[in-house]
């Protein structure tokens, strides 16, 4: 049997590891929960990226997040290495989000001439200002705090609203001189945008002292097909020696390569190890091959034309650290599974 050779791999660009793989996009729950933000996020940008009527309005159309909703399923559920890099490992969301998302938020600066303001002065949500008053409780506004160096007071909801439309319409209430929202600093970033008829996805991972502006990137970049097909385009070194983040190892899946190793499990003995390892299939194989992927979803080593059930795995100059191992049989993947390597 054949030894792993590593694949050679260039510093600012890696070539596509696997072609177009069939895919489904169903929205799976767990998804749904982790990314409700992001994919909040990425429906305003592209109705203002498009320029379409549609950003005067409070409530963004569901049909802007169903259509990036599906896409981004359609990655998940695919049996793609590199969408575990992404989901599982350093569970890439825009930074923008994460913590405190920054549409739920608006600064309001107002003239204190007014009367109506003593009461945000005074930290009171509720200024007697009826037309004011009711605007914000539709949209489920409430206080937080009042800024006495710029005369104004920052607002929250728990709604999911286009609060460039919201701040536009507090502008036109008599003593508010400006609202605005947006955040400050850097970080991951999940771009989208459509070519043609297909959706295009980059998930980029900030490296360096982001918050002060992020002097390195990783970047994997997908395109979702009408059919729900997912091509992995490859991923995109640009770090230039900055450090990036660790792995956070969400694990948010439950998950569509689970399902696949109960149906087509093999076991990996001994997991860790440091030398080498073996591979046993609980069906025969013929003509198979296993691609072992870093998480970063770059292909390190690769064995071709496995037949039996048995497989050693030698390690060679693999550094120690997680990988995916993923056998393919007649172009489809039959069974996917975590690797460990460990030093001594």
């Amino acid at each position: 049997m054949k030894k792993l050779i590593l694949a050679s791999t260039a510093v600012l660009s890696l070539t596509v590891a696997h072609g177009q793989v069939s895919s489904s996009c169903i929205l799976p729950t767990v998804l749904q929960t982790a990314y409700d933000k992001d994919v909040h996020h990425l429906a305003m940008s592209r109705m203002f990226q498009i320029k379409t009527p549609d950003t005067s309005l409070f409530i963004i159309p569901q049909t802007y997040k169903d259509t990036i909703w599906e896409g981004l399923s359609a990655i998940f559920n695919t049996t793609i290495p590199e969408r575990d890099s992404v989901f599982d490992i350093y569970c890439v969301h825009h930074y923008s989000v994460e913590y405190q998302p920054w549409f739920f938020y608006t600064d309001v600066n107002v003239n204190t001439s007014y009367s109506w303001t003593t009461a945000w002065q005074n930290s009171q949500m509720t200024t007697g200002y009826t037309q004011l008053d009711n605007f914000l409780a539709t949209y489920g506004f409430s206080f937080v705090y009042w800024y006495s160096f710029g005369s104004g007071a920052t607002l929250v909801t728990n709604q999911q609203l286009n609060i460039f439309a919201i701040n536009d319409s507090l502008e036109k209430f008599n003593g508010v001189n400006s609202a605005s929202s947006g955040v400050i600093g850097d970080g991951n970033i999940i771009n989208y945008n459509v070519t043609g008829n297909n959706r295009e996805y980059e998930f980029s991972l900030g490296c360096g002292d982001c918050p002060a502006g992020c002097t390195g990137r990783y970047k994997w970049k997908f395109t979702v097909y009408p059919n729900c097909s997912v091509l992995f385009n490859g991923a995109i070194d640009m770090t230039n020696g900055q450090i990036c983040p660790s792995a956070v190892n969400c694990n948010i899946s439950t998950s569509v390569h689970d399902n696949l190793s109960k149906n087509n499990s093999f076991t990996i003995t001994p997991n860790p190890f440091s030398t080498q390892t073996t591979l046993q299939t609980n069906n025969p194989l013929r003509n198979a091959t296993l691609t072992v992927d870093n998480c970063f979803g770059q292909t390190v080593a690769q064995i071709k034309n496995i037949s039996g059930q048995t497989i050693t795995f030698h390690r060679d100059n693999l550094a120690s650290g997680l990988y995916f191992v993923r056998l393919t049989e007649e172009n489809k993947t039959i069974a996917v599974d975590k690797l460990v390597i460990a030093d001594r």
